[in-house]
């Protein structure tokens, strides 16, 4: 599968594979139909999709952040870093 560019952060190109959408969806769906019902009962689907969503989208903001991390301190000991690439089980960075 080809990756795909979301964004250039630090003037490094992030790309993610796209099993990370699949992914995502599967989290935010789990969440919000299996996980939150049980713990948070008496709340209306919206709330409990909502809860999902954002939960979904810091768990891979935070993936995003420690990468990015790997690519800044890269560039502190003068290891060039072209691209950051997220795959399933794991990323690459390319130098």
């Amino acid at each position: 599968m080809r990756n795909i560019k979301l964004v250039s952060l630090l003037g490094i190109p992030l790309y993610v594979n796209p099993s990370w959408f699949f992914i995502f969806g599967l989290t935010t769906w789990l969440l919000a139909f299996r996980v939150f019902p049980d713990i948070l009962e008496g709340r209306g689907q919206a709330t409990y999709i909502a809860m999902a969503v954002m939960s979904a989208i810091a768990f891979f903001a935070s993936i995003v952040l420690h990468e990015l991390a790997h690519s800044v301190v890269a560039r502190a000991y003068r290891i060039p870093v072209r691209t950051s690439r997220g795959k399933p089980r794991g990323r690459s960075r390319r130098s």
